[in-house]
């Protein structure tokens, strides 16, 4: 991702722009993010009007919203990360993570899962859907919906 493809015509012409990331900005277990990216890659989403921004890296399911952004963490889960101590407590991380109360199924962002997003005229809806350990489906565990500028 570069300045000039976020103002690009096509950008200044997309509802939604969406960023994807190996590693995450914000992240509460195992690392806390990388710095790197809080100090070049954050300033570019958020000057440029970046609705979302995926990483994985970490395996698990985090998310929040800064300055506009919504960050969401989907490391597709490992319960080999179970216990992996909180690193760093964001403020603005307030789905999974460590510290926050876990909503049913999410054990503090330690869950098997994938993320489906779904446009609709201009809203997005970010869908998560979980398994279980032993692999059972958990159905739709984390909702949240952005609209466009």
């Amino acid at each position: 991702m570069s300045t000039a493809d976020l103002q690009s015509p096509a950008a200044a012409q997309a509802r939604f722009i969406f960023s994807f990331i190996h590693t995450a900005p914000y992240c509460e277990r195992w690392y806390e993010g990388e710095k790197w990216l809080r100090s070049k890659i954050v300033p570019l989403l958020e000057n440029h009007q970046v609705a979302i921004s995926f990483s994985g890296h970490m395996h698990g399911y985090e998310r929040g919203l800064l300055n506009g952004v919504n960050y969401v963490t989907t490391g597709g889960g490992s319960w080999l990360d179970a216990f992996e101590p909180l690193v760093r407590d964001w403020p603005h991380i307030t789905v999974g993570g460590f510290s926050n109360p876990p909503p049913s199924p999410i054990n503090n962002g330690i869950v098997n899962e994938y993320v489906k997003v779904e446009i609709t005229g201009n809203t997005a809806t970010v869908k998560t859907f979980g398994f279980a350990p032993e692999g059972q489906f958990l159905g739709e565990i984390d909702r949240f919906t952005v609209t466009s500028p």
